[in-house]
């Protein structure tokens, strides 16, 4: 193979796979990733309240900094599914 074949993943069929096959990988991917932050959000939440309970004396509100980014990341990937999807 010339280097012209090889740098074209149309025609290197070692590196070239069907988009379809892609989208299904990332599909895959990219529900493992949400299933693993919703399991890291809900870990972050309990330990929150932990928190809470065992400093009763100090006023704590709202969502800490890991559970508010953690959640802003599970939607991202949540929008990037739903235009997985729709592709």
């Amino acid at each position: 193979m010339n280097n012209t074949e090889s740098s074209n993943p149309q025609t290197s069929h070692f590196f070239y796979r069907a988009p379809e096959v892609q989208l299904s990988a990332i599909m895959v991917k990219n529900t493992q990733a949400l299933s693993l932050v919703s399991q890291i959000i809900e870990k972050n939440e309990y330990d929150d309240a932990k928190y809470r309970i065992t400093n009763e004396g100090r006023d704590i509100g709202g969502e800490s900094w890991n559970v508010f980014h953690l959640k802003a990341l599970r939607q991202l990937l949540e929008e990037i599914s739903q235009i997985s999807e729709r592709a």
